[in-house]
């Protein structure tokens, strides 16, 4: 079959549909031009490569011919990498919500020439089925309406999206409302109410990680000590720990739970899913002192470095939940599989890791088990350290052996498709947790690869400080969004910390003024695009919290980061003005904001910064800064001032002033001791 127009894409997504008979075209001005030129509405299809259900609609619909026909007879078909473009996705993910209530993928849209929706939808099956509307029959519909009365489905399309514009407008209008620390009291009351005390988790199924929720929840008990949120998040660690979530034989979180249990995952794995959750096992160790949680930080870091590293130095995006057209074939296993592999330690194993004969793994759609299983650690009662059960990380070294010969064997399969191409904003997101863990837990290996990737990141930028979002193929492209020079800054940030090399300092100030002059609107929102990007449908700023810390919150901690670190005043009011543009839906849903939650609570309560002083290259300046790293204190910034001194000093440091002098490693140690909330 002859390959359409996204074979020139460089999106494995995009590339993925260019063998289908749909006569698919990449989001431009070719594409709008045909539809104006023919009068035809637009077909509109987000998605992403690690995305099941966007494939499980390619194979029902998209390779179909009676539907290709539809399609290419009556609209003009556009696909869309999400990943590639979010503003794009943000807005059409938006007038889902609005429509429906509900979002997800592959984002279904019928719009016109103009870009103005009139229909949306999530997955479509290709025939009605049961009171689900099919994809032939909509398009059928939608075409015929069309060419009846296209008059009238453009103007109800101006007339949806006008009115959506002044909705977001209106959430912002009006004088600003207090942001008081009050708020942190709401959002961990809403995470009380929601909370799964006997599995962990927020709500019932399907089931997130929510990575920054926890953090949030775990700074929290770092400011009041209140054990019942430690329990929260610990809870939770576990219960995800032990599930089908991890995946126990290679390392690494897959993306959601379908169930409360955290047994049957979506098996899909991405990089922002192990670089948030890699921060979060890792504060918590640094909170309690439970060597569980670093070995977990290790085995995630191991899964990224191992499978989804770039040649270049910056990570890929993700895994494909299928294999040979098959959710979690790659991940599951038959008893039958296990007594062959295992031998005589087989029954053993089966008995630890949950395996049935019958089978674990419930096919999604019909709930017929699939004979094969997911390795889990069946836990009696709460997960948790506090219920003195065996943690999955100490079965796992028990059967360690076994686990080998796993890996091993899965050598031999299909791996599911590596989605290859590197997005700066979530490279840098990953580099961070590299860079934390390995100064955290002096690994200088861990450290120096998150430092390749900031570095790679960095050497990528064009003439002007231009950063770019894509890069693939040895080729850099698509101009950056504001994610990717607001996680940017916060790695080059997060280095500075961990080596006191002043040229990361910087590259954070140099990313953060971009972020500022470029990205920050008129009323003080963040936009995804910079002041010279393409105008979208809808001009809006979202700054809650999805699977990734939204960039808004990230620009904030970047923002208050050097505030403290250069006691320059102007980065308190840049942060200042992001907080008082979005404070309206703050004060309103604190629990959608949970990461900027966490940077609010640094700047409202307990601001600090300390500051190693000392010889650059000195052992006490070395260890000093691998004392302070190995301490959870996310209140903190840790800088440093080279000086001429015996040893070292350390400068306790608040807002404006210092305020207690440290001489010494002894001193500092002793400090820590004081400090420490247990």
């Amino acid at each position: 079959m002859a390959a359409n127009r996204l074979a020139l894409e460089k999106s494995p997504y995009l590339q993925s549909h260019s063998k289908n008979p749909v006569d698919w075209y990449p989001w431009g001005e070719e594409a709008f031009a045909r539809a104006r030129d023919l009068e035809r509405p637009i077909f509109l299809s987000i998605g992403y490569s690690t995305c099941h259900w966007c494939h499980v609609m390619e194979r029902e619909s998209f390779e179909d011919e009676d539907v290709a026909k539809i399609l290419n007879d009556n609209y003009v078909a556009i696909k869309v990498d999400r990943e590639e473009r979010p503003d794009i996705d943000r807005v059409y993910m938006r007038v889902c919500q609005s429509l429906t209530g509900r979002g997800g993928w592959p984002l279904t849209i019928l719009m016109t020439p103009e870009g103005n929706p009139f229909f949306a939808a999530t997955y479509l099956p290709k025939e009605n089925r049961g009171q689900a509307t099919g994809l032939i029959g909509l398009l059928l519909s939608a075409a015929d309406l069309w060419n009846k009365e296209p008059d009238r489905v453009i103007e109800s399309a101006k007339k949806l999206i006008n009115g959506l514009q002044d909705a977001i407008e209106s959430q912002y209008s009006g004088e600003a409302p207090e942001v008081n620390p009050h708020l942190f009291d709401v959002a961990c009351r809403h995470a009380e109410t929601t909370y799964d005390a006997k599995y962990g988790g927020f709500g019932d199924a399907p089931k997130f990680p929510a990575p920054h929720q926890l953090s949030f929840l775990l700074s929290r008990y770092r400011r009041t000590g209140k054990p019942h949120l430690l329990k929260m998040v610990t809870t939770t660690l576990d219960g995800m720990r032990a599930g089908g979530l991890w995946d126990h034989v290679g390392g690494g979180f897959h993306r959601y739970s379908t169930d409360r249990k955290w047994l049957t995952p979506h098996f899909e794995k991405m990089l922002y899913d192990q670089a948030g959750l890699a921060k979060i096992y890792l504060d918590t160790y640094l909170a309690t002192g439970h060597e569980e949680y670093a070995l977990t930080v290790r085995q995630i870091l191991s899964y990224v470095d191992r499978d989804l590293s770039s040649p270049e130095g910056g990570f890929c995006c993700g895994e494909d939940a299928d294999s040979e057209g098959e959710e979690g074939l790659f991940y599951t296993w038959t008893g039958a599989e296990l007594e062959t592999l295992l031998g005589d330690d087989a029954k053993a194993f089966m008995a630890s890791f949950g395996v049935l004969p019958e089978g674990n793994f419930l096919e999604e759609g019909s709930g017929t088990r699939s004979g094969r299983n997911i390795l889990h650690v069946p836990l009696p009662g709460q997960f948790g350290l506090q219920s003195g059960v065996e943690q999955p990380a100490t079965r796992e070294t028990r059967h360690a052996d076994s686990l080998k010969k796993l890996f091993e064997a899965r050598k031999g399969r299909i791996r599911p498709l590596l989605d290859d191409k590197v997005l700066t904003g979530w490279s840098a997101f990953a580099a961070t947790a590299f860079i934390r863990a390995g100064a955290a837990l002096g690994d200088e290996r861990i450290l120096k690869r998150g430092k390749v990737c900031v570095d790679f990141l960095l050497s990528t930028m064009g003439e002007g400080g231009t950063l770019y979002r894509r890069h693939k193929d040895g080729e850099s492209s698509i101009e950056g969004f504001s994610e990717d020079y607001a996680f940017l800054g916060r790695a080059a940030l997060e280095l500075y910390t961990a080596t006191f090399e002043n040229y990361y300092l910087d590259r954070a100030a140099n990313l953060a003024d971009t972020l500022a002059e470029r990205f920050i609107c008129e009323g003080g929102t963040l936009s995804d695009t910079n002041d010279s990007g393409e105008e979208l449908v809808l001009d809006f700023s979202d700054a809650t919290d999805t699977a990734m810390p939204s960039s808004t919150s990230v620009a904030y901690e970047l923002f208050i980061g050097l505030w403290l670190l250069t006691g320059d005043s102007l980065w308190e009011e840049r942060g200042g003005r992001l907080v008082a543009a979005n404070a309206a839906l703050l004060t309103r849903y604190p629990e959608a904001f949970t990461h900027l939650l966490t940077s609010l609570s640094v700047a409202l309560e307990s601001a600090r910064r300390i500051e190693v002083v000392g010889e650059r290259d000195s052992f006490d300046v070395a260890k000093a800064r691998e004392t302070l790293a190995a301490k959870y204190m996310p209140e903190t910034f840790i800088g440093f001032e080279e000086a001429l001194v015996n040893g070292v000093s350390v400068r306790i440091c608040s807002k404006t002033a210092c305020h207690t002098e440290l001489k010494g490693l002894l001193e500092l140690d002793e400090w820590l001791k004081r400090e420490s909330i247990d």
